[in-house]
């Protein structure tokens, strides 16, 4: 499912449970007007939970719907018995992986226009200028082509060799390492881990088993290594505050809301003020740096146009 399906999926679920009914009758509710793939899926869960199941063993019949991290934050609320807490947070989770998703999207929109303007303006000339034996389609194609299938060629690349081993964290430290752009994707790492987190501790999980899972969920192999690096703290016996101590990756005014959420006993509640927090600055920073991208190929643009139509001229006219 897209995290928009997965966002619904669980807010419906708490949704129904704060009204009283069970899982199983649950799902029989969600399952009116839902797609052949998702339908198929409810009525097997359904059917596993009706036989004395549980849900996230129903779930893991299920793969491409449910990853392990999913199953394993339900097992949790199970046991514990934070059903709708643990599915709030799991919309609000999936809701904010879809934004961020959204404001990626939206933003290269206006960039990509231009990086085409710049293929596409300069040779215009040539549509006035009947001496020439190529025609303009001749002229701009070939770069737009080639330009595709680099971008294809590399994003199979990715897919394929990229997403993990050692080009993986190569491409991790260089990216973390660029100015405005590197502060920017650590954020953004964090963001996703500690969302993470906060989910598996409303679910019950123990904390180093939750605080290992949100680390493999940040998403960025550097930042995962530095959370994993620090779980010792944990696993001693030691507080959450110390743990982001030692991994290094909150400023004094984080930690000092670590430390009290986790004195007043609302961690996860804490946190998630915290993670709305970054997400907010993540999101205004974003905007400044695609719109000063844009910006730049906005001047790129206009010059070479500039040049292109000065060159045409100073052609044909004797000044």
């Amino acid at each position: 499912m897209t995290y928009k399906d997965l966002s619904r999926f669980y807010d419906n679920l708490a949704t129904l449970l704060e009204s009283g009914l069970t899982i199983e009758r649950g799902l029989a509710t969600m399952k009116l007007g839902k797609k052949s793939s998702t339908l198929w899926m409810m009525d097997g869960i359904q059917h596993h939970i009706s036989r004395g199941g549980t849900l996230w063993e129903g779930m893991t019949h299920y793969p491409k719907h449910f990853d392990n991290f999913q199953v394993m934050i339900i097992k949790g609320a199970e046991k514990s018995g934070m059903m709708v807490e643990t599915f709030r947070r799991l919309s609000q989770y999936y809701e904010t992986r879809l934004r961020a998703k959204r404001r990626f999207l939206a933003s290269l929109i206006y960039p990509v226009i231009l990086l085409h303007a710049v293929v596409l303006l300069p040779s215009l000339k040539y549509l006035v200028v009947e001496s020439l034996n190529r025609s303009y389609w001749a002229i701009v194609l070939p770069p737009i082509v080639i330009a595709y299938g680099v971008v294809g060629i590399g994003y199979v690349f990715w897919i394929k060799w990229g997403r993990a081993g050692p080009l993986r964290q190569i491409v991790d430290k260089i990216t973390l390492c660029l100015p405005v752009i590197g502060k920017l994707v650590r954020d953004i790492s964090l963001v996703r881990a500690f969302w993470s987190l906060t989910a598996m501790l409303t679910a019950g999980i123990e904390a180093v088993s939750a605080a290992q899972n949100a680390a493999n969920a940040a998403g960025n192999s550097v930042i995962t290594q530095r959370l994993l690096g620090a779980l010792y703290v944990l696993e001693g016996g030691r507080s959450f505050k110390e743990y982001f101590v030692v991994s290094s990756m909150l400023t004094a005014e984080q930690l000092g809301t670590v430390a009290v959420g986790e004195e007043s006993g609302t961690l996860a509640e804490s946190m998630e003020r915290m993670v709305r927090q970054m997400e907010e600055s993540n999101t205004h920073r974003f905007n400044m740096v695609m719109k000063s991208a844009a910006f730049l190929i906005y001047l790129i643009v206009a010059t070479i146009v500039a040049i292109t139509v000065l060159s045409f001229y100073i052609g044909h006219f004797k000044i």
